[in-house]
């Protein structure tokens, strides 16, 4: 089995330079939870090893007969920027339906690529300390080795997301990183000692 990466890979840590800090903790602690595999297991990934991050926190399942992510968890904090309860909610009706296939589609790119999606609205329009107003990480997590059925992420908000006037649902200019390139900085174990 190969070694949890306790850090990303520096030339991905580079893409992530304008990040806030907390996007980067998440990251890293997705990556930590792969243990060498392409994507974490949604069972190695525990978001309570970063409980201030929490509140930020949202973990969806895709539901292929409805072609659909259906909400599992958000924190506090994502609930209220998206104006209440989404736990149980289907991400096309969070969304809405003017966004809802192209949503879709982005996040099944997730899963089925699967890759990391990173977005951050800014630096034109900023909070007043001069943050980003909205900044989402999407990440794949699988229920077994060859099923990568959940996106999982943090979403840094100061503003609500139901003003679809200032942000829409579905984000432009997205980061996207697949799996692949974490796993190529991977160390395989070091041979037994004789």
């Amino acid at each position: 089995m190969l070694p949890a990466t306790p850090r990303l890979p520096e030339p991905i840590r580079a893409r992530f330079a304008g990040a806030s800090p907390q996007i980067v903790e998440f990251l890293e602690l997705w990556n930590r939870s792969r243990h060498g595999a392409l994507v974490p297991l949604r069972r190695e990934l525990d978001p309570f090893q970063a409980p201030r991050l929490l509140r930020h926190v949202w973990l969806y399942q895709y539901l292929p007969d409805r072609d659909d992510f259906v909400c599992k968890l958000a924190g506090e904090n994502v609930n209220e920027a998206w104006g209440g309860r989404l736990k149980g909610q289907m991400l096309s009706d969070v969304v809405g339906p003017a966004h809802r296939d192209a949503a879709i589609r982005r996040w099944r790119g997730v899963i089925e690529t699967p890759c990391i999606l990173y977005g951050a609205i800014g630096p034109e329009r900023q909070d007043a300390d001069g943050r980003p107003i909205a900044e989402r990480l999407v990440l794949p997590l699988a229920t077994a080795i060859d099923i990568v059925d959940h996106t999982i992420g943090i979403s840094l908000y100061s503003v609500s997301q139901t003003d679809r006037d200032l942000i829409r649902p579905v984000w432009d200019d997205m980061l996207r990183i697949p799996c692949a390139e974490f796993q190529a900085f991977d160390s395989p174990d070091p041979p037994d000692a004789a």
